[in-house]
């Protein structure tokens, strides 16, 4: 199998990284949010084996490239902690949060 390219698809405020296959069909990906320059995870989908690694890998660079060094995943799963996920409490969760925001950032194009 041979899927290498990612994208992002641009929805208002709702994004899809996806891994495609050479002739550019979606074979995994995510869906997620930019909540005014954070970007939360919502779902996950795959149609190939790791497709959907490929593109959390893909967006955790770009948001990385961007000022943003985590993101919320809503719920903590085997898959995402052997990504390197970890749990917060919802005090450090929010201070987290707060200071993300208040950066402003922009993440996507057109945002």
């Amino acid at each position: 199998m041979g899927f290498g390219v990612a994208r992002t698809t641009v929805l208002t405020f709702h994004h899809k990284p996806q891994s495609l296959t050479p002739s550019c069909c979606p074979v995994g990906g995510l869906y997620g949010v930019d909540a005014g320059g954070f970007f939360g995870g919502e779902s996950m989908f795959h149609h190939e084996d790791n497709a959907s690694k490929l593109a959390i890998l893909f967006l955790a660079q770009h948001l990385t490239a961007r000022g943003q060094l985590w993101m919320d995943i809503q719920q903590l799963t085997p898959h995402m902690q052997r990504l390197g996920a970890r749990e917060l409490t919802r005090p450090t969760f929010l201070t987290r949060l707060a200071t993300e925001l208040a950066t402003a950032r922009t993440l996507f194009a057109g945002n």
